[in-house]
């Protein structure tokens, strides 16, 4: 497996992030298991995780985390790995009340290191923003859990791009760091904004991704497969209302024609064309964060890293992309 250097890091990850998001919820343990086992034995090393996973399970609390810890002190493959966990993210039951003062960061960032049973965080998130608190008193208290040892690198996930300029400022003039890594909504499918079920999600568009390659800054894909929306309509199933909202509209509509124009002659699936789309961007680190419901899906997912693309089809289809459709 060729791993990728992180900018402004020393950490070397796989070209696949593993997702964790339903490990403990809709993912048994023995599976998440499997998936961990199978996926370090591959070269996998990058697990992306949050502190809220699994929360909306009621009597469970960060399961994803917890199984990870375990899987890590049970396999001893710990500093084999790469963690990425999030925190500062509203208790779900009280969406509206944001949760980034300082005590409520590092209570996420103790919480996890216990749940994870890990010494340290190699890459924290935040997976929220708060704009009523400056920027400043955020990059210092993160600057500070580094200090301690506790995170190696912190960024971003669902911050507009107004925010991550204000904490790229700051934390030049500090000669901090600063956000190392921004994980954002980004897939090869185009987004209707308007039928985002959460208006919390922040996704990749034009502006942001010039940033992106102007500053070097590392950027995570979630919903990377866009909920399999086209490998949905590859085999004729219906659409789910919630999928459609999100997904359907014109260039989506040409991106899959002229997928499918290639398919006649070549092997691979849409699974592949939407993670080589991401994985194949030179402007700067991206790294597609997958998460696969079964066993089947997940090793259907990691067959994609021994699938060549051609680099044309990649580029035409992402000159058909247009971003986000704002109303």
């Amino acid at each position: 497996m060729q791993y990728r250097r992180l900018n402004h890091t020393d950490l070397f990850v796989s070209p696949l992030c593993l997702g964790t998001g339903q490990f403990g919820s809709n993912i048994s343990e023995d599976i998440a298991s499997q998936q961990l086992d199978e996926f370090h034995d591959l070269g996998g090393n990058l697990i992306d995780t949050a502190h809220v996973y699994g929360n909306w399970v009621e009597e469970l609390e960060s399961p994803s985390e917890k199984i990870i810890g375990r899987w890590m002190k049970r396999s001893g493959k710990r500093n084999e790995m790469i963690i990425t966990t999030k925190g500062g993210h509203p208790e779900l039951e009280h969406m509206d009340i944001y949760r980034l003062q300082e005590k409520e960061i590092v209570r996420d960032i103790e919480e996890s290191l216990s749940y994870l049973q890990t010494d340290h965080i190699d890459l924290f998130l935040l997976h929220r923003d708060d704009r009523t608190i400056p920027v400043e008193r955020i990059i210092d208290c993160l600057d500070t859990c580094v200090a301690q040892g506790k995170i190696r690198y912190y960024g971003c996930s669902n911050w507009t791009l107004p925010r991550i300029r204000e904490a790229s400022i700051y934390a030049k003039v500090k000669g901090s760091k600063g956000f190392v890594a921004n994980e954002l909504m980004w897939s090869l499918a185009d987004i209707n904004h308007q039928g985002l079920p959460d208006e919390g999600f922040v996704p990749m568009d034009r502006d942001t991704y010039a940033f992106h390659r102007s500053k070097g800054l590392n950027t995570m894909a979630y919903m990377s497969l866009a909920k399999g929306f086209f490998t949905r309509k590859a085999a004729g199933a219906e659409l789910p209302p919630l999928i459609s909202a999100i997904y359907e509209n014109r260039t989506n509509t040409l991106i899959y024609e002229r997928a499918c124009r290639s398919m006649e002659t070549e092997e691979y699936s849409f699974i592949d064309l939407s993670l080589h789309y991401l994985m194949s961007i030179k402007d700067m680190p991206v790294i597609p964060v997958a998460g696969f419901r079964t066993m089947n899906q997940f090793r259907e997912g990691m067959k994609t890293l021994n699938i060549q693309i051609p680099e044309n089809l990649l580029n035409e289809l992402a000159e058909i992309k247009e971003y986000v459709y704002w109303e």
